[in-house]
């Protein structure tokens, strides 16, 4: 769903989108408000039972697209923005479907979208790969199921019908029993799709606001279609339903908060960010720059030393000269440096969390700081204003596919044009030999069991040999040579630490997933143990004949 709004689209097409919840608001509240008026067969809609129910509904669905509308004005919030429209149109579907005298065929597309209204919560609850996998099925299914309806249910031989018994303009053939099937299933559905999407939510600060609430909608859409299934006929007046009903407005009144935190959440990192990016893309002023990696960071304890040629001495953030934070008691030592001249180092506690993450707002703030803009074709230029663009190589497989794919939605997200180029494995290895190939995904098994083995995959001298990354970085190559004259110890393991926050700031590499590999032995085969680093285990591996079977 984040694809409607793509970041190929020119910018004054991408801002004028915020529009579409704002029209779509001003029509909804005139239908919810059509629904209340007077009614010999009583209330079409839960709106029109009380004033509170109208309170309510409307609370619900005008702050959804109001949130929507502010999401779409920000590029970090797209997504966002695009689930909350998504979720205040489907939250008015059945006030479309019970106005009285309004269009059959508006009301019949309202009466088909009530079974999806669990959709774009279920997508913005869902913030792991698997709960992604399982919302997306469940969507796939409700979808199904609601087209399916639309074609085969006809509410004049639905006895369980209450907003509107008469529109059927795209029934192709009417089928009360089937229609009853259905109308199981989408409930069914709906239970499944919240039970799988709640038991895999994953607490986390920085999406909290928006996942607690969507998971809340999902369970009290869930409490409604179990209502749907043991008394299928909803009546709006009696207090299971009512309940149900104002839980539900409850719950996605507080979606719509919390898309509107995440909004402004995201636009204070941006500004954190951007100052991060002043101060470190010049001379950092004494005090300001610990401050703003201590609160970028979340690492209260790290502290910050100023170096000072002249004096040849470090101070601290008053002025005074202080010696540079000890490695020591589990922290962690890493320099700061510009044009080979040092500027400072920074000590911090080595359990804190790595600055190498998935976060598209830091991207995105890093690159409008630095002159990466967006071009009118919606891609960012170089510096000059010249094309940027990656060229990822991959082997023309079904696994290069899918890292292709991967890395093209990756650079999509900050605006970076990606292209393809498609190689055979023993192609790649010689055209990284000679330091022609810009990015690609690659593994390491480790040739021997020693940590040497991967820090000698940067270093600078190794380049048109291991160094497939063809870095040369100074601070890295200058710790590597140091670690070179000593034993496998604790003074070794300071310098790798050091180097791997080196790798980090770099990044020459990006580190992605290490294997599992599951081994299934034969009770024939005698002499196997697995290695933990080598693959060269066949040589000690025979069969016994006498257990083999016929």
């Amino acid at each position: 769903m984040a694809a409607a709004v793509p970041a190929s689209w020119p910018a004054r097409t991408r801002s004028a989108v915020f529009l579409l919840p704002v029209v779509y608001g001003i029509a909804a509240l005139l239908v919810a408000a059509a629904t209340r008026g007077p009614r010999d067969l009583g209330p079409s809609s839960y709106a029109g039972v009380s004033r509170a129910a109208y309170a309510a509904d409307l609370v619900a669905g005008l702050g959804l697209l109001a949130a929507a509308a502010l999401a779409l004005l920000a590029p970090v919030a797209r997504r966002l923005g695009v689930l909350a429209f998504a979720a205040g149109v489907l939250w008015f579907a059945p006030d479309w479907e019970g106005w009285p005298n309004g269009p059959a065929a508006l009301r019949s597309l309202g009466a088909a979208a009530v079974p999806l209204l669990a959709v774009p919560f279920a997508l913005l609850a869902a913030d792991r790969p698997r709960a992604r996998r399982l919302a997306w099925a469940g969507v796939l299914a409700l979808v199904l199921i609601s087209l399916a309806r639309l074609l085969v249910r006809d509410p004049l031989l639905d006895p369980n019908c209450w907003r509107d018994c008469l529109s059927r303009s795209f029934v192709v053939h009417a089928d009360s029993g089937l229609a009853r099937g259905l109308d199981r299933a989408w409930e069914t559905t709906a239970v499944v799709l919240a039970v799988a999407v709640g038991a895999s939510v994953r607490l986390r600060r920085a999406t909290a606001a928006t996942v607690i609430p969507g998971a809340l909608v999902l369970a009290t859409v869930a409490a409604y279609a179990v209502e749907l299934l043991r008394r299928p006929q909803e009546d709006p007046l009696a207090a299971a339903y009512s309940d149900l009903f104002y839980a539900r407005s409850v719950a996605v009144t507080a979606v719509a908060a919390g898309v509107v935190l995440a909004i402004f959440r995201m636009r204070h990192q941006r500004v954190v960010i951007s100052r991060l990016a002043d101060e470190l893309g010049e001379a950092p002023q004494p005090g300001r720059l610990g401050e703003a990696l201590a609160g970028t960071f979340g690492d209260p304890t790290l502290e910050v030393a100023y170096w000072l040629p002249r004096a040849g001495r470090y101070v601290d953030s008053d002025g005074a000269w202080v010696d540079p934070p000890p490695q020591a008691n589990g922290r962690v030592i890493t320099p700061i440096v510009r044009g080979g001249a040092p500027v400072a180092v920074v000590g911090h506690d080595a359990s804190y969390r790595g600055i190498v993450r998935h976060d598209t707002v830091t991207a995105n703030a890093l690159l409008d700081k630095f002159g990466y803009r967006r071009g009118a074709d919606g891609w960012r230029t170089l510096p000059d204003g010249k094309p940027l663009v990656i060229q990822y190589f991959s082997r023309p497989d079904s696994l290069g596919r899918q890292e292709e794919e991967m890395w093209k939605k990756a650079l999509d997200s900050i605006s970076i044009r990606m292209e393809g180029r498609k190689e055979r494995f023993t192609d790649l290895l010689k055209l990284e030999k000679q330091c022609k190939v810009q990015m690609r995904t690659a593994s390491w098994i480790a040739d021997y069991p020693d940590g040497d083995n991967f820090m000698q995959l940067l270093y600078g001298k190794n380049i048109y040999q291991s160094n497939n990354a063809c870095a040369r970085i100074p601070e890295y190559d200058k710790r590597y040579e140091a670690a070179q004259r000593m034993p496998a110890g604790p003074e070794r393991d300071k310098l790798y630490r050091e180097m791997a926050r080196i790798i980090e700031v770099y990044a020459p590499w990006r580190l992605g997933i290490s294997r599992y590999r599951n081994m299934m032995v034969q009770p024939h085969v005698l002499g196997y143990k697995k290695h933990p680093v080598l693959h060269s285990e066949w040589q000690y591996i025979d069969i016994d004949t006498s257990k083999q079977g016929g």
